[in-house]
């Protein structure tokens, strides 16, 4: 137990390092707070080694997590950014398409066939089969749509 007590820069620095090939293997931005935390462990221990290991512990836990809520929240967005926002979201594809309705709809909720797949469509106001309809938005696996009274 003798190690836990004299933790070093360069200890705090090979943890960091550690820490950011886990990263790069795959961890989606998780470990990079505690990566930075670790440098700045290492840069802190540089100033002052004799700080006690638990205070070093405690700064390390505190820091890593303000460092991965900022890394969060600064790169969430970028994250998400997609230059094909439609993927994996299968009811989003048939906005803007005009289809005839399968059955009457009953409380504003009712069927339609885009290609070989039957999708719920819940429609502004009731409609009768054969009916068209404009798809203008998705919620989940139901297709949300208004009618087209000409």
């Amino acid at each position: 137990m003798q190690w836990l007590t004299e933790i070093s820069s360069w200890h705090w620095a090979s943890l960091g390092v550690l820490l950011l090939i886990s990263e790069i293997l795959g961890a989606a931005g998780f470990l990079i707070g505690s990566a930075i935390a670790a440098f700045l462990m290492s840069a802190i221990m540089v100033f002052a080694p004799e700080l006690d290991w638990k205070w070093q512990l405690t700064i390390f836990a505190s820091s890593a997590i303000v460092f991965s809520i900022i890394y969060m929240k600064r790169f969430a967005s970028f994250n998400e950014a997609t230059d094909q926002p439609t993927l994996n979201k299968r009811a989003a594809l048939h906005i803007g398409k005009k289809v005839s309705l399968m059955e009457d709809t009953q409380n504003g909720m009712g069927r339609v066939q885009i290609g070989d797949t039957f999708w719920k469509v819940q429609c502004d106001e009731d409609a009768k089969t054969g009916e068209l309809i404009t798809i203008t938005d998705a919620d989940g696996m139901t297709l949300i749509a208004k009618t087209d009274k000409d």
